[in-house]
């Protein structure tokens, strides 16, 4: 990741391979919230479609996604997460988080609180947001974009 050379709070994933998205991901679950930082994508990520838990959910109960991630429109595909807690690209976003402007297809979740982009929302806004080809295998705490959404903040986001 680089910061962006126009805005020094954003932070760019700049290849297409899923390894900075992967190292993104353990940063957040290790803790680092990126409360006023701006992620944006400026590839689309492509995992390989068939290595079960190819990828770890960005996020989960207390260790939430707080930044704002901005897609730019690309999309992430191949991802595969099998008995997640919290299973989508995003496991769980915090008051205040902000996903929008990405597609997530061609991918696979499983296991409880199931969203292809948010699994778990609690506080933030989900935005423009779509998913493509994306099978989600759970139990009552599943949904297509994003699952639980403690606050209403779901501007826009589409299977």
């Amino acid at each position: 990741m680089d910061t962006h050379p126009e805005d020094e709070r954003a932070l760019c994933l700049h290849r297409k391979y899923a390894r900075e998205l992967k190292e993104f991901a353990q940063k957040v679950n290790n803790g680092t919230t990126y409360k006023g930082k701006l992620i944006k994508l400026t590839n689309d990520i492509q995992f390989d479609g068939v290595t079960p838990n190819n990828f770890t959910p960005i996020g989960y109960s207390n260790r939430q996604f707080k930044g704002t991630f901005d897609g730019c429109g690309y999309t992430i595909s191949g991802i595969i997460v099998i008995g997640s807690s919290y299973g989508g690209l995003f496991g769980s976003v915090g008051n205040n988080g902000i996903v929008k402007n990405v597609t997530v297809k061609d991918s696979q979740f499983s296991g409880s609180y199931l969203g292809a982009i948010v699994a778990y929302n609690d506080g933030g806004l989900v935005d423009n947001c779509h998913n493509r080809n994306v099978e989600l295998n759970g139990g009552d705490e599943t949904g297509g974009r994003r699952r639980h959404n403690l606050y209403d903040r779901d501007a826009g986001a589409w299977n």
